[in-house]
């Protein structure tokens, strides 16, 4: 299990995972992975369910002669596909070890070729493509809901701003406390804007709040 994010905010948008892995045959935690993937300067990826076994995908899209131009909608058309065959195999594959099937998901966020932020949800266990949210997650809970949640009173507390590392704090801790053994530190964040991008870590739920404080598009 895996806690990924992401929300758009006034000029670009956010994205980001915790980095716990676990064993899915004990369910047991197991070493820390990267679930945060920069496509490249203006999207990034955030993938939750199968581990290894699907990182396949990544170097599939790295192997795109033009993967570095890529937008948003164009990065995540070719996730898409990528993913659905990926998924195909991995849950072959779990079938035969008698695995219980925890789905693939990823959220492609980043901008689109006019610059506006944009994160696009796909669920490849449900066959859900979603491309209009301004704020979703997925996760052990509601995560969904949660993250909207979230988002609403952090913003209503700092008056139409909120840090969003403490956004992804509360969330984490929620996802925690129903899955302490595969949900963990650090963080993993990226802020993707038409100046660029900035990648951000968080060590702990007491690291200091780092200068990433933004207006959310509620």
């Amino acid at each position: 299990m895996t806690v990924i994010f992401a929300a758009k905010y006034s000029g670009g948008v956010v994205v980001g995972a915790d980095s716990r892995a676990h064993d899915h045959v004990t369910g047991h935690a197991s070493a820390n992975r990267m679930k945060l993937h920069q496509l490249n300067d203006r999207v990034f990826a955030a993938k939750a369910g199968y581990g290894p076994d699907a990182d396949a995908i990544w170097q599939q899209f790295y192997e795109l002669p033009d993967h570095e131009k890529l937008s948003v909608d164009a990065a995540g058309y070719q996730i898409r596909k990528m993913g659905a065959q990926t998924y195909v195999k991995c849950n072959a594959r779990a079938k035969e070890l008698g695995v219980i099937d925890p789905g693939l998901f990823i959220l492609v966020a980043g901008l689109d070729s006019g610059l506006s932020p944009k994160i696009i949800y796909l669920n490849f266990k449900l066959g859900e493509y979603l491309d209009s949210l301004t704020c979703t997650a997925f996760g052990p809970i509601d995560t969904h809901g949660a993250a909207n949640r979230i988002l609403h009173e952090e913003c209503v507390a700092g008056n139409g701003t909120i840090a969003m590392d403490h956004w992804a704090k509360r969330l984490t801790t929620e996802c925690q406390v129903v899955a302490p053994h595969a949900i963990g530190y650090p963080l993993e964040m990226a802020f993707i804007e038409a100046s660029g991008f900035e990648r951000v870590t968080i060590s702990s739920l007491s690291d200091p709040s780092v200068p990433c404080a933004r207006k959310p598009c509620l």
